[in-house]
């Protein structure tokens, strides 16, 4: 997501790729306890194996990961289509609709 802001040229295109990006943070805070390591979370949902969090962060439970992982295909079938390579957590959670 980064590297598809910082390259491109159009700044409304560019704008638009922003708003989407933060749009998938708010996915974050808004499904993931603030007991659990919500990065660590979205980077193993992404299909990165970074391992599980350290204590005093609680491991996720297989409903926060559910949770996670709808609001996460939820956020690709909306905005994974304005990206021009995609988004590897949308492959990754198997987001089946783009919404261009």
């Amino acid at each position: 997501i980064y590297n598809a802001i910082y390259s491109e040229t159009d700044s409304t295109k560019r704008n638009a790729l922003q708003l989407a990006s933060i749009e998938l943070l708010y996915v974050w805070l808004e499904n993931v306890p603030s007991t659990i390591d919500g990065n660590k979370l979205m980077v193993n949902l992404a299909g990165v194996p970074i391992g599980p969090a350290r204590l005093p962060m609680l491991p996720p439970s297989d409903e926060d990961i559910a949770t996670l992982k709808t609001a996460v295909q939820g956020w690709c079938g909306e905005y994974a289509g304005i990206f021009d390579n995609g988004v590897a957590i949308c492959r990754a959670v198997g987001s089946a609709v783009v919404v261009e």
